[in-house]
């Protein structure tokens, strides 16, 4: 008997809505329904160079380098769905049911977390329990490479999101598409169209911004040093290098909408400022297709993982939520036309070790957020029985590529799923249904 039971809404879905389920907790489950939506040939969709034009969202793809819990992130409220036997296998770091913030009847949210709470009410938000890497590698550097490049197995050499751009034609002039930032990403590895910067405000050459006859005969220089011609991939990158500088620097700059707050110190001091200035770029109307980031807040807590309100994991969480919360409120309406995905190479231990932390396991939470994302709880919990543990670690249940490959198809408009997502078998019973097909209403 299979584990899963589905919903769906009123809304266009692509697929059926695979909410997170399990029969021993869902309880009265509504009737099944589906639409069918025509949408285009993935190789018919196209980027334009600038927002009013454009075909995609803007993906932001964050990952949070360490290996985070996921169990602190979403958990369940009662006995029914695994509470019990999660409180004795973490006697000092489980966070009690009625700390949680109810997302429905069975699962809650960390409590430090609350700062997104208006974007879950907004059904922004979605959550994937149980989703991860789907082989059971456990070396953050080994699973941290094959998730950057799409894979479960095998080295490719390029990262799953600069293969959708490269495969995902922009006609006319293509502005900044793509951006690593605060550092090269693996994910857009391999792209002919990414930059690397730290920051829009340092991304210059000396002279650019120097005085106005300075500023011209070193952009001058430049540019007669790296003349295009053909078959000089330097010159060519050097010329789109230019191209960039000159958009960032052109660019308007205009400071955080609706009355967002980034953090400016602590953990998310890094991620806030380049959420914050992402944000700008999105309003600038560059053509910014993609951003590749990273959340260093130290998620390896195999010991001092604390309690869930002045702990490391519970600061972390506080740290990402507020990024999160100030990026969707920064963006406002613009939020529409952006999916933010955040993933971590394997979860944590479902036991808590003798150093009161917890070691590499398997399962996490992925994150998605958005104004085309159908909020709530999504994917097969596995529960947190013997048989659901495997080595200590909750069973992967979601395959990560799952998740990329409903934003990419349906977000997206991806050129190629199959030069994405190498070797990645899609099937309709995989596809979670989390995200609304470019074009139905928001």
């Amino acid at each position: 008997m299979s584990s899963s039971a589905t919903h769906s809404c009123a809304t266009c879905a692509p697929v059926e809505r695979r909410r997170i389920s399990r029969r021993a907790v869902l309880k009265g489950a509504g009737a099944v329904t589906t639409v069918a939506v025509a949408t285009p040939g993935w190789g018919e969709l196209a980027f334009a160079s600038n927002n009013a034009n454009r075909v995609g969202d803007v993906i932001v793809n964050i990952f949070l380098r360490g290996g985070m819990d996921g169990l602190s992130v979403v958990a369940p409220l009662h006995d029914g769905a695994g509470a019990g036997l999660l409180a004795a296998a973490r006697p000092t770091l489980n966070v009690a049911p009625d700390r949680l913030l109810a997302l429905n009847a069975d699962f809650g949210l960390h409590p430090m977390m609350a700062p997104l709470m208006n974007v879950w009410n907004a059904n922004q938000l979605a959550l994937v329990p149980a989703a991860g890497f789907p082989n059971g590698d456990r070396s953050h550097f080994a699973v941290q490479r094959k998730m950057d490049e799409g894979l479960d197995g095998g080295v490719v050499g390029s990262g799953w999101l600069a293969r959708h751009l490269d495969n995902t034609v922009s006609p006319g002039p293509t502005g900044l598409r793509a951006a690593s930032m605060p550092n090269a990403q693996r994910s857009l590895s391999g792209s002919s169209v990414a930059v690397t910067m730290n920051s829009t405000d340092t991304f210059r050459v000396d002279g650019f911004r120097n005085s106005a006859n300075s500023g011209v005969a070193v952009r001058a220089a430049m540019q007669e040093l790296h003349a295009v011609s053909a078959g000089k991939l330097v010159n060519e990158r050097a010329q789109e290098a230019l191209a960039a500088l000159d958009i960032i620097n052109s660019a308007p700059q205009s400071p955080p909408s609706n009355g967002a707050v980034y953090p400016t110190s602590g953990r998310g001091r890094t991620i806030g400022r380049v959420l914050a200035e992402v944000a700008e770029l999105i309003r600038a109307d560059v053509g910014l297709e993609a951003v590749s980031t990273e959340a260093n807040f130290g998620w390896d807590l195999h010991d001092n993982f604390g309690d869930d309100t002045t702990g490391r994991q519970a600061q972390n969480l506080q740290a990402l939520a507020e990024v999160l919360a100030a990026f969707a409120l920064d963006l406002g309406s613009d939020l529409d036309r952006v999916t933010v995905v955040l993933m971590t190479e394997f979860g944590r231990t479902f036991r808590e070790n003798g150093g009161l932390g917890v070691d590499h396991g398997r399962a996490s939470t992925m994150v998605v957020m958005g104004g085309g994302v159908r909020g709530g709880l999504y994917g097969d919990w596995p529960g947190l029985e013997s048989q659901n543990i495997d080595g200590n670690a909750l069973r992967v249940t979601v395959d990560y590529r799952s998740v990329l490959a409903d934003i990419l198809q349906y977000r997206l408009g991806t050129g190629n799923m199959a030069a994405v997502l190498p070797g990645y078998v899609d099937a309709p019973e995989k596809r979670l249904g989390l995200v609304m097909p470019l074009g139905a209403p928001i």
